[in-house]
């Protein structure tokens, strides 16, 4: 998969099954948006994807809540 240059928007990365699919991007290139309710999770996603030479942002959401 050529993800380089592309931008992923992965909710749940804080961690689990969506923490694996944002290293993953970010292996494959991608830039990768973390969004998910713990802000502790996600910047520790990002650090561990940042540690690997990727780039990433972190956004604490709750995507269950329109507003």
């Amino acid at each position: 998969m050529e993800l380089k240059g592309k931008t992923t928007i992965v909710t749940g990365s804080g961690r689990g099954i969506g923490r694996a699919l944002a290293l993953e991007f970010s292996r494959e290139g991608a830039n990768v948006v973390c969004c998910a309710r713990s802000e502790k999770e996600i910047r520790e996603t990002v650090a561990l994807l940042e540690k690997e030479g990727g780039h990433g942002i972190a956004i604490q959401t709750d995507v269950t809540q329109k507003e």
